[in-house]
């Protein structure tokens, strides 16, 4: 199984999963708790889990930006590349 993530103009990611598989990333967005199938293969699993990750990575980063920009009086935050 390959992660195939792709993001557009706006910054949104589509992931293009079997639903089986992403049934249960889908559910932790809406309820917080993560509940897997048995039938599921460990593979399949094993994104299920790298796809929650990526998205506490990406909630924490954007609590610290925040917090970074509200000590800071910043109402902007730019990164430059490189």
């Amino acid at each position: 199984m390959q992660l195939l993530c792709l993001q557009d103009e706006n910054g949104a990611f589509l992931i293009d999963r079997d639903p089986s598989y992403f049934g249960p990333v889908l559910n932790f967005l809406r309820h917080g708790k993560l509940v897997v199938e048995n039938h599921l293969t460990l593979e399949g699993r094993h994104w299920i889990m790298i796809y929650i990750v990526i998205i506490k990575v990406v909630h924490i980063k954007k609590l610290l930006f925040h917090d970074i920009c509200s000590l800071s009086g910043i109402k902007k935050l730019f990164f430059i590349d490189g």
